[in-house]
């Protein structure tokens, strides 16, 4: 199992400008974005985004073709 990544995280409201110094200073799991997913999801995004591509270019050349001619 991979290890989370800890990251060292400060509230606003506890965060001090003036002396750059945070108050209460807590350790949490990194943010990561985007989220971890499985390779059947990023498939499934990128055919969606392949198919938009492919609708969208048949509109741009049906547009061409019905201007030109």
């Amino acid at each position: 199992m991979i290890e989370p990544t800890l990251v060292m995280h400060c509230l606003a409201s506890d965060f001090d400008a003036v002396t750059n110094a945070c108050a209460a200073p807590f350790w949490s799991v990194a943010s990561s974005f985007p989220p971890p997913m499985s390779i059947e999801d990023s498939l499934l995004i990128s055919s969606a985004i392949g198919v938009l591509w492919g609708i969208g270019h048949m509109i741009r050349q049906s547009r061409r073709a019905a201007a030109s001619g």
